[in-house]
């Protein structure tokens, strides 16, 4: 029998909330480096912790505060990538039950700046500006008789008999690959504890016999998946082909040999998702390897073939100013590419063109990966002459390194970004030698210098160490289409090397 709370997991982390958010907000404030833009973004108020928190009940900056699903993961996590700098607040509240008044030992996690209040009163303002990786602090309940006290590194959470409500507020600046998350461990006696949501005991009692019944899920062959109980309610699993109904107090259910399914479960206006996988399913074609040049053709044509949102792939809004993510544009970029050097253009391609040359113009991450394959088709004499004069436009404008002018979310320092930088600086200088690039004053004479420079350095930092992203399936091909920019174009020193 399930008891009707959630408890601690074995290492003492209390991983099942209500949350409100992300609320995101564009950031304003003033241009500096990470460091910087990460104490402008912050909120120093302490502000008052949200109230009438419940299921469904409006969230402290609209919404609904909704139940968080945390599958196998300690934190509570909302983590994103954000393209543009932007300002992040996400909120969580939960319930402790506990038999008597007395301290737990507890430790605040957060990746940002993160706010703790125990029945209305502020515990913490747990601070970690760093880029991606969290740290924790012990919390400090103040408490009268605590104010006087010296600070020791052990602190209690003082609770009181009965329900305690516990509040977060995070406090995230969004740019790139962002964590947003935070985590309570209780670090004692977490046998004591039983944790309600802040809604009807009857929606906790499910929520915990749902949770553990996806929690008990396994895959007994190639074709069967079964839990360790009959199911408390109804569930649907979708795969690519079907879905299917998994009825309330079935405990297998055949999937038809699938490769990769969902399976979802909805109770009281939430749901709760599963991704389950049977690597055995899928089969892979040897085929005899065709010729170099029929082996291109063959991916050149492939890649030109494909259409936004009717293979299966990415659905793109163009549309200048859409905030497009990388994924999107280049699911736009590389067919068109493709179809111009095959002439085989699309009525539409130009005005998707257009749009992803805004789309760069607003420098958001990854906006040099875009680029880089723009240069590398126009140094093959790609696009039409409108297309190649506003190339030229965008071109002349972009900021190409971290000490430039701007105020961005590019990411420049990684083994693959820098390169890539590197080369659209040496290329677009060598392309536009006498022009002057707006954004620095620079010409392109002493921008190809400038990024021929660096792109030596780049190399001299490969030759002594090798690679530092040599075990990455995402970032290894940008950088070997990095160096193939510098090898087809340019300059043949480099190219040799």
């Amino acid at each position: 029998m399930v008891a009707p709370f959630f408890t601690c997991d074995a290492e003492g982390f209390i991983r099942h909330w209500l949350i409100a958010g992300p609320y995101v907000t564009p950031y304003t404030g003033p241009p500096g480096n990470d460091d910087a833009l990460r104490l402008s973004s912050l909120d120093s108020r302490i502000e008052p912790p949200p109230t009438g928190v419940a299921l469904g009940a409006p969230g402290p900056r609209g919404g609904q505060w909704t139940l968080y699903d945390p599958g196998a993961n300690i934190f509570v996590e909302r983590s994103a990538v954000y393209p543009i700098r932007s300002t992040l607040n996400l909120y969580g509240a939960t319930d402790i039950e506990v038999d008597t008044d007395g301290a737990l030992p507890a430790r605040f996690w957060s990746c940002g700046a993160a706010d703790l209040w125990v029945n209305g009163c502020h515990v913490s303002r747990h601070n970690v500006p760093r880029y991606m990786y969290p740290a924790a602090t012990d919390v400090v309940l103040p408490l009268q008789h605590h104010r006087n006290q010296p600070d020791t590194t052990d602190h209690p959470l003082v609770l009181k008999r009965g329900r305690n409500r516990l509040v977060v507020r995070l406090q995230v600046f969004g740019v790139r690959d962002t964590r947003v998350l935070f985590g309570l461990q209780v670090r004692d006696q977490t046998n004591r504890l039983a944790m309600f949501l802040p809604a009807p005991d009857a929606f906790t009692a499910q929520a915990v016999a749902i949770d553990h019944w996806l929690s008990g899920l396994r895959a007994t062959d190639q074709t069967t998946l079964c839990a360790q109980a009959p199911a408390p309610c109804d569930a649907v699993l979708t795969t690519d082909r079907r879905s299917i109904r998994w009825p309330k107090g079935a405990d297998c259910i055949e999937t038809g040999g699938v490769i990769k399914a969902t399976l979802a479960i909805e109770y009281g206006g939430q749901r709760w998702e599963r991704c389950v996988e049977w690597p055995a399913n899928r089969s892979y074609r040897i085929a005899k390897a065709p010729t170099l040049a029929a082996h291109r053709e063959s991916r050149l044509h492939a890649i030109a073939a494909r259409v936004p949102g009717q293979d299966g792939r990415h659905v793109t809004r163009v549309s200048a100013g859409n905030r497009m993510r990388i994924g999107e544009v280049l699911s736009v970029l590389l067919p068109l590419v493709a179809r111009q050097q095959r002439g085989e253009a699309h009525p539409d391609d130009r005005v998707k063109f257009l749009a992803v040359l805004d789309w760069i113009d607003g420098r958001p991450d990854c906006a040099d990966f875009a680029l880089s394959v723009i240069l590398w088709h126009y140094g093959g004499g790609g696009f039409s002459p409108e297309e190649r004069a506003r190339v030229k436009q965008t071109t002349l404008q972009f900021r190409y390194w971290v000490d430039d002018p701007g105020n961005d979310a590019m990411c420049f320092l990684s083994e693959n970004h820098s390169l890539l930088f590197h080369g659209c600086q040496m290329t677009a200088g060598h392309y536009f030698p006498a022009a002057t690039f707006s954004n620095t004053g620079l010409t392109g004479r002493d921008l190809f210098r400038l990024g021929r420079d660096r792109c030596r350095a780049w190399l001299d930092r490969v030759d002594d160490r090798g690679f530092v992203e040599f075990h990455s399936g995402t970032y290894m091909p940008l950088t070997c289409a990095a160096l193939i920019q510098l090898v087809d174009f340019v300059d043949p020193e480099l190219a040799t090397r």
